[in-house]
């Protein structure tokens, strides 16, 4: 916004625009927005996202593992004692502090898109990248509510319209050459204008 207001003026005060401005503000703006990975369960927004965050010097941060430190219950052990409802309420809040800050690549839970709240609060400063992978290659592993071959296909098709409604882009997880991932990820990030 100060790189924008300096050029207004240069121009309203008839002195010599400098070039660049426009480059500044794109740049400043990529260093302060949030890259936000969303997808199923088991999709590797973590893995993805931590690889991610080291080559775009970005701090990395997964809202799974914010929860469990916060609440000192894993969302799945929450999901299963409390309920779903009580979960994504507290997942909510733990959205909502994650996204606040700039700089960062969020790795977010499978349901994150089922509240439009926390949707709103990721895409405050965040560019939305949905991760997309073969069902049969999703990881279950303490997922309550994706344990199971059935249960898997039926959240896929309860959320598949939110994860594409919430993005930016979507980009396809290949576990064989997960660098490719990240390559994609990061020319899709680098080639929006703001």
């Amino acid at each position: 916004m100060l790189v924008l207001q300096a050029m207004r003026a240069e121009e309203l005060f008839g002195l010599p625009l400098r070039s660049g401005g426009e480059e500044v503000y794109e740049d400043l703006w990529k260093d302060r927005q949030n890259i936000v990975l969303i997808g199923m369960p088991g999709s590797g927004k973590s893995t993805v996202g931590r690889i991610l965050a080291e080559e775009l010097h970005k701090e990395f941060f997964d809202t799974d593992e914010v929860f469990t430190e916060e609440y000192k219950i894993t969302p799945g052990d929450c999901i299963t004692k409390e309920g779903e409802d009580a979960f994504r309420l507290k997942e909510t809040e733990v959205v909502r502090k994650t996204a606040m800050t700039g700089g960062r690549v969020i790795a977010t839970g499978g349901g994150v898109v089922c509240r439009r709240i926390n949707t709103e609060f990721l895409k405050q400063n965040g560019f939305m990248v949905y991760l997309k992978r073969d069902l049969e290659h999703l990881s279950t592993q303490g997922r309550p509510l994706s344990n199971g071959t059935d249960a898997v296909k039926n959240l896929y098709e309860k959320r598949k319209s939110l994860y594409e409604n919430s993005a930016d882009c979507a980009v396809e997880n290949r576990e064989e050459d997960i660098l490719f991932t990240v390559k994609e990820i990061k020319e899709a990030y680098e080639n929006t204008d703001h």
